[in-house]
């Protein structure tokens, strides 16, 4: 009797909070139920998100390819008006080049003015030839200064035998007396070979006075020419000066025409993408608006999924809680 009414003790004590957990129970189950239809309401809103961002996403894509052709109009905008920029400047560089070259072109021809140019060949050949002959008068005043310096040796070495045979008395050898005639004889020979020395020296030094004049006179002649060579030759450069740059203008001239047809096909095509353009105003605006839908569609869309996974999580666990509960129940029902 004391077992049994152990057990029964016991069993009253196990059982005390029976419908405690029943009344809990029936409040998880009308939870459960409220959270069901809950998640059958929110699944044909979080549905129609999924399509309504689905649509918006088809609308971006579309938007972002006339974006990008936009985007591809204003890059070759963009490049074609560099173009232009750059024509006009190497445009104004060429008038600024042509106008100098203009002026250097006026300078040059009043320079030049009726000069003409010279065939130049036969002053050459003057040149070539006093050149020769200013060589052959100086060979012929080195051997006349030679004969000179022959005959001044020649007349020295007879001066020093008259002043040697003037101071003898006595023969060197034979210590004989020497006489006076022969003394005599021998001075005369030398003086006379003195006389023609001389004569000599004097015709050759006049020869050289008069070799040195015509020289001085041909290098004259010669620089004249040289002078004169120069001069056509400077013509002949400014010639040459003067059509190289009416060449340099001529090729700026055909150079701006070039330009001038870039800059006008250059302008076309700048209307043409400027009208593309202009015809799709408004594409930047309206692919802002569409972005910030999807934005708002895709916040709407991860706000009802995340309400609607939090719903089924928060079913989950008040399904588990409640067949807990049911199972304690009835083990409680049991040992009732």
């Amino acid at each position: 009797i004391r077992a049994l009414k152990e057990k029964r003790k016991e069993i009253e004590g196990f059982i005390s909070d029976l419908e405690e957990k029943k009344k809990g129970k029936e409040g998880m189950d009308k939870e459960i139920f409220g959270l069901v239809e809950r998640i059958k309401e929110i699944i044909p809103k979080a549905e129609k998100a999924k399509k309504s961002v689905k649509e918006k996403k088809e609308n971006i894509s579309a938007f972002e390819k006339k974006i990008n052709e936009l985007n591809k109009l204003k890059s070759s905008l963009d490049v074609l008006e560099a173009e232009l920029k750059n024509l006009a400047n190497e445009w104004a560089r060429n008038n600024e080049a042509a106008g100098r070259l203009t002026g250097q072109i006026k300078a040059l021809e009043k320079e030049i003015g009726k000069e003409q140019v010279k065939d130049d060949k036969a002053i050459r050949e003057k040149i070539t030839n006093a050149g020769n002959g200013i060589k052959k008068i100086k060979e012929e005043i080195d051997k006349a200064k030679k004969k000179i310096n022959e005959f001044q040796f020649s007349r020295n070495k007879s001066e020093e035998i008259i002043k040697k045979i003037s101071a003898i008395e006595k023969c060197p050898l034979c210590l004989q007396n020497v006489e006076h005639g022969h003394k005599s004889s021998i001075m005369e020979r030398e003086n006379k070979s003195i006389g023609e020395a001389n004569e000599n020296i004097k015709a050759h030094s006049e020869k050289e006075k008069d070799l040195k004049a015509k020289l001085e006179t041909m290098e004259k002649e010669k620089d004249e020419l040289v002078r004169a060579e120069n001069k056509i030759e400077l013509v002949k450069l400014k010639i040459k000066n003067l059509n190289d740059k009416k060449e340099e203008i001529e090729a700026i001239g055909k150079r701006q025409e070039q330009i001038k047809k870039s800059i006008g096909q250059a302008n076309e095509k700048k209307e043409e993408l400027n009208e593309k353009i202009s015809g799709m105003g408004g594409i930047e605006e309206q692919y802002g608006k569409a972005k910030s839908d999807l934005d708002n569609a895709l916040e709407e869309e991860k706000k009802l999924d995340m309400e609607k996974n939090g719903f089924e999580r928060e079913k989950e666990s008040l399904s588990r809680m409640s067949k807990f509960l049911e199972k304690d129940i009835d083990k409680k029902l049991e040992a009732k």
